[in-house]
C-alpha cells in the first residue's frame, strides 16, 4: 500500500488553482470590451480580431417653436451582436437636432442600425423608420398653449 503525504495534496491543489486562475485571467482578457461613443459623425474602422459589435443609436430631436408642440424625441435602435469584417471601414451618422419647426435628423450606423429622428409636429422618432434588432419609437411633444410652445419629447428607451 502506497501512503500519499497531504503536503503534495496540499501543493497539487495550489498548482491547480494557480493554473486555473492563469486560465481565467486570459480568457477574460482575451473577451475585454471597449465603448466608442460618437457625438458627430465619422468613419469607424473594425479592429484586427473583431467580428461582432454592439451598436446603440438615438436619433436627433426634431425642433418646437412658440404657440406650437413641442419636438419629438428621436427613436433609438440598436443591436446587440451586429456581424463586421475587421479592417472594414464603416460610416456612422450623428443626426442633427431640428430647428424650430423643422424635423430631428436620424442616427445610423451604415444604414445596418438607423434611429429616426423625431418629428416637429410633436411626434417622436418611429420604429417604423428605424432599422435594428431592438427599436423604441421616441416619446411625443406636447402641446403649446397660448405664445408657450409645449415640451420636448422624451428620449426613447433603450
Amino acid at each position: 500500500m502506497r501512503k500519499i503525504h497531504t503536503s503534495n495534496l496540499k501543493a497539487i491543489g495550489f498548482f491547480a488553482s494557480l493554473i486555473s486562475l492563469f486560465i481565467l485571467i486570459s480568457i477574460s482578457a482575451g473577451y475585454a470590451q471597449v465603448i466608442q461613443a460618437f457625438n458627430s459623425s465619422a468613419a469607424f474602422t473594425v479592429p484586427a480580431g473583431v467580428t461582432s459589435i454592439k451598436v446603440e443609436a438615438w436619433g436627433s430631436g426634431a425642433g418646437g417653436s412658440t404657440g406650437y408642440g413641442g419636438g419629438g424625441a428621436g427613436a433609438f435602435a440598436g443591436n446587440n451582436s451586429l456581424t463586421v469584417i475587421p479592417g472594414n471601414t464603416y460610416t456612422i451618422t450623428v443626426g442633427n437636432g431640428g430647428a424650430a419647426l423643422n424635423n430631428g435628423a436620424a442616427s445610423s450606423f451604415a444604414n445596418l442600425v438607423v434611429a429616426a429622428g423625431g418629428g416637429s409636429g410633436n411626434l417622436g422618432g418611429t420604429v417604423a423608420n428605424s432599422t435594428g434588432t431592438i427599436r423604441f419609437a421616441g416619446g411625443n411633444g406636447a402641446n403649446g398653449a397660448g405664445n408657450g410652445g409645449g415640451g420636448g419629447g422624451g428620449s426613447a428607451g433603450a
